[in-house]
């Protein structure tokens, strides 16, 4: 299991992957510019099904 980790802020993103045992897998400030945000969370679905 993993668990996604989100912190809004009016112009980023803060996000944190980790998984059960609380291991940081990715960290990241993603803009919150909807084709930006839309990409970056493209490429965690990928990442994630790599798992």
């Amino acid at each position: 299991m993993l668990f996604l980790c989100i912190d809004q802020q009016a112009l980023q993103l803060t996000v944190s992957l980790r998984d059960q045992q609380g291991e940081v897998l990715l960290d990241r400030q993603v803009s919150t510019r909807p084709d930006k945000n839309l990409q970056f969370f493209d490429q965690l679905t990928q990442h994630c099904r790599a798992q």
